[in-house]
């Protein structure tokens, strides 16, 4: 996490991917083909989110609510 700024690693794209759901990618990552991807708690990283490859996995997939 960082202050906000108006940079390229904070301007998020959203990606429909089916069902109600969707990948987050941003600018400054859009062209490395990666995606925002959230971890389990008890998982390698310890809930942390961070970006990876884009893939078609639970971690990537993001459903907005209001």
């Amino acid at each position: 996490m960082d202050k906000c700024q108006n940079v390229s690693g904070q301007l998020w794209k959203v990606i429909p991917a089916g069902n109600g759901y969707f990948k987050l990618t941003t600018q400054f990552r859009e062209r490395q083909n990666e995606c925002l991807e959230g971890n389990q708690v008890n998982g390698s990283m310890n809930g942390a989110a961070f970006m990876d490859k884009c893939q078609n996995v639970s971690g990537q997939l993001w459903k907005l609510v209001k």
